[in-house]
């Protein structure tokens, strides 16, 4: 899903590396990235991972991510859907990545879902989306309205929230340095990072 690479790409891709691993715990982590397009990300965050899988349903997103990154030990790529991707087919993951994925899926609760059977105990689940409410998002908006962009649906914090507990999860408290690193996101690129782990009793129906 996500294709260029231009300096301030790679700028965003140094910034948002490091809040995601702002939340990992303990060794390197095993990262699932859902919708990992051509890598970009993953290929980021490789040199502090133990491994890491990227899916994509788009084949073609796959074999570019595989022209670019294919040769590195730790990171494998794909042509999955998140349907598609049980345990027993690609294991479990410390932390699950949505990077601006998760509105491109018909069903977030769903979604987050099957992304809570894929953790491992104590992993958690990562969620970068854009603000429904900022200036880039109703930019985005008219673009998938006159067919340049395909249709999307942007939530709020509270609205991911409430799919995430409907999902059979619940937040994780933030790292006190990601409160000022989440203000500056928000107001800059207008995007907000969340963060959840499976509730102890966790079986939503239809999960």
């Amino acid at each position: 899903m996500r294709r260029s690479r231009t300096p301030v790409r790679r700028a965003l891709l140094s910034w948002r590396s490091a809040r995601l691993l702002a939340h990992r715990h303990g060794p390197p982590p095993r990262v699932l990235d859902v919708g990992c397009g051509i890598g970009d990300q993953l290929a980021q965050l490789a040199p502090e991972i133990a491994e890491g899988v990227g899916i994509d349903p788009d084949p073609a997103m796959i074999r570019e991510a595989r022209a670019r990154y294919g040769r590195r030990a730790r990171l494998r790529f794909l042509p999955l859907s998140l349907e598609e991707a049980e345990p027993a087919r690609i294991g479990s993951f410390d932390l699950v990545l949505f990077v601006t994925s998760l509105e491109h899926l018909a069903d977030a609760k769903a979604a987050l879902a099957r992304a809570r059977r894929l953790l491992r105990p104590g992993g958690r689940v990562l969620v970068w989306m854009p603000h429904p409410r900022h200036p880039r998002s109703l930019v985005a908006r008219l673009g998938a309205a006159c067919g340049r962009i395909p249709p999307f649906r942007h939530l709020t914090p509270a609205e991911l929230e409430r799919a995430a507990r409907a999902a059979g999860l619940v937040p994780c408290p933030l790292p006190a340095r990601e409160r000022l690193a989440g203000l500056i996101s928000l107001v800059v690129l207008g995007s907000f990072l969340s963060a959840f782990t499976a509730a102890p009793t966790a079986d939503p129906a239809g999960a």
